[in-house]
């Protein structure tokens, strides 16, 4: 079941619904909007056959390794991705504008990726452009920069994934990993007797 679906079915009246609907419109803006300001920084532009190296650890010559193919695909698959993103949440924001607020829930029923599908893709167009970036700076500065550039990113990344799938699995089994009450005596403190039954409440 799409979470869009799974989000209605908590929605009990219009009023909920009209809320849904707005900040359902807000996401696809800040989608838009960061995936917009990703097209403005690719570099699909840049020729790294062009580039003045002498690193002899990657030899990026016609008859070397294909620096830039992999810098053309990367920034290409960036771009694509990031372009789909912003058109995708564009129409799904003018369409939401133009329906009446009574077509909201069934707009939602007939189109439940519309939310999905261009975060993924903005997703994969930052994971694109960050991978292409990266190429470009090993490949200008050598292997020092593989490492002291990558264990960072490689940090970073891991800790995005495992935000995201936390909050996936939160979304997806809420109630049932909701939040969990804490033992009075945690929070009981001398001169705060109510402070623990308070958050029992």
């Amino acid at each position: 079941m799409p979470i869009i679906h799974r989000l209605l079915d908590h929605v009990k009246d219009d009023e909920d619904l009209d809320k849904v609907r707005e900040e359902v419109m807000n996401c696809c803006a800040t989608m838009g909007v960061v995936a917009a300001l990703l097209l403005t920084m690719e570099k699909t532009s840049v020729n790294v056959d062009k580039l003045d190296l002498e690193h002899d650890w990657l030899d990026c010559s016609v008859d070397g390794f294909p620096c830039q193919n992999v810098h053309i695909a990367l920034s290409w698959l960036s771009l694509a991705c990031c372009a789909h993103a912003v058109l995708c949440t564009t129409c799904v924001y003018v369409w939401l504008c133009m329906i009446p607020k009574q077509a909201t829930r069934d707009f939602f029923f007939t189109f439940p990726l519309f939310m999905h599908t261009p975060s993924m893709t903005m997703m994969g167009g930052t994971f694109f452009w960050a991978a292409d970036f990266f190429f470009l700076m090993v490949v200008r500065n050598g292997t020092g920069a593989l490492l002291w550039l990558g264990l960072p990113a490689l940090a970073l990344g891991g800790h995005i994934l495992y935000v995201f799938l936390r909050m996936r699995y939160f979304c997806w089994n809420w109630p049932d990993c909701g939040y969990r009450q804490i033992a009075p005596d945690a929070h009981h403190r001398p001169g705060n007797a109510n402070g623990a039954a308070k958050i029992m409440q």
